[in-house]
């Protein structure tokens, strides 16, 4: 995941990048051949994740971030995957723990959420 903070008449918020990246050990292959890799569309789970959002907003939910748009566009011939989606979600900053290596955590260390 790639994020951006920003600050917008609702406060802060973030823009969350998500685009198509090159098959496993292809990606310093030439851009013409990157290219033949292109999806138009994202894939299933980038969707799932924007309809989620929307209606997480929509029923009122005060502890997920509140969508606020999102733009799918193509990348350019000088990105990953020319001609491949690249999606911006754009969403409310939402506080709390980051939670990605939480698995991997011990949760007798200080500060884990299962303690808290």
């Amino acid at each position: 995941h790639t994020y951006v903070t920003i600050w917008t008449a609702l406060g802060k918020a973030v823009i969350k990048i998500r685009m198509q990246i090159p098959y496993q050990h292809s990606e310093s292959n030439p851009s013409t051949s990157r290219a033949r890799q292109a999806l138009q569309e994202p894939s299933r789970y980038v969707h799932r994740e924007i309809k989620a959002l929307a209606q997480l907003a929509e029923g009122g939910c005060t502890s997920s971030p509140v969508l606020l748009g999102h733009i799918q566009e193509q990348q350019d011939n000088s990105m990953w995957i020319p001609q491949g989606y690249i999606v911006y979600i754009l969403m409310t900053w939402c506080p709390g723990v980051v939670l990605l290596d939480f698995w991997r955590k011990d949760p007798a260390e200080p500060g884990d959420p299962r303690r808290l």
